[in-house]
């Protein structure tokens, strides 16, 4: 998708009012359990695909440095209201404006679902490429087996529609499998993968070591 149509996404008050409870309540305590888990607590820290900024606000900072990088300008002046992050960049998740072996942990939600199959080796690989050695990257990767894709699967079938809650998702994960096998055509090999509680079994998430 384009910086434009994600700003028309970002700029939609409404419908991203419906979503903020779930983001600020449920993911955002993943989040910070998963980052808190993995992530030392001091050095350079991104959220590649920050969005709003909302499902990061309960993230404890420690001694880190927290940037916000998104392709949209209009999610990155919702994520200014997340007083966490230190720095702001306008950037494109495959094409990151990092040096190499420059940062220790990359994470995102809601992100790679949105890219091909084709698409997703190159845009993890760039993660790789600016990771420290030792460093993680943590997805929270949509799924065809959430709760409410189902539901919302069954309707459109039902119905004959095609509503959506999102942009465009061109490679859902289907099962802890499917993400691995996902995983496996990018350069890390080092990878856990969870389908928990934690966010309600709403995402996949993938724990990749660097």
């Amino acid at each position: 998708m384009t910086a434009k149509e994600w700003d028309n996404y970002w700029g939609d008050k409404k419908k991203n009012r419906i979503f903020k409870i779930f983001r600020t309540h449920v993911f955002a305590r993943a989040v910070r359990y998963y980052t808190d888990k993995y992530f030392s607590r001091e050095g350079v820290f991104v959220e590649a695909g920050c969005g709003s900024g909302q499902t990061s606000i309960r993230i404890v900072k420690y001694n880190r440095k927290l940037i916000a990088l998104d392709i949209s300008k209009k999610a990155l002046e919702e994520a200014r209201k997340n007083t966490k992050f230190d720095e702001f960049i306008e950037g494109d998740i495959a094409n990151l404006p990092f040096e190499d072996n420059s940062i220790d942990g990359i994470w995102n939600l809601g992100v790679m679902e949105h890219f091909s199959e084709e698409e997703l080796p190159e845009v993890i690989n760039e993660c790789h490429r600016v990771l420290r050695k030792g460093g993680y990257l943590i997805i929270f990767w949509a799924t065809k087996i959430a709760h409410y894709q189902l539901l919302l699967d069954n309707y459109n079938k039902l119905f004959k529609k095609n509503f959506q809650l999102f942009p465009d998702e061109h490679t859902r994960a289907k099962s802890k499998r499917h993400a691995r096998e996902l995983m496996s055509k990018s350069k890390f090999a080092d990878c856990d993968i969870f389908f928990s509680w934690r966010d309600l079994f709403t995402d996949i998430v993938i724990v990749a070591k660097k």
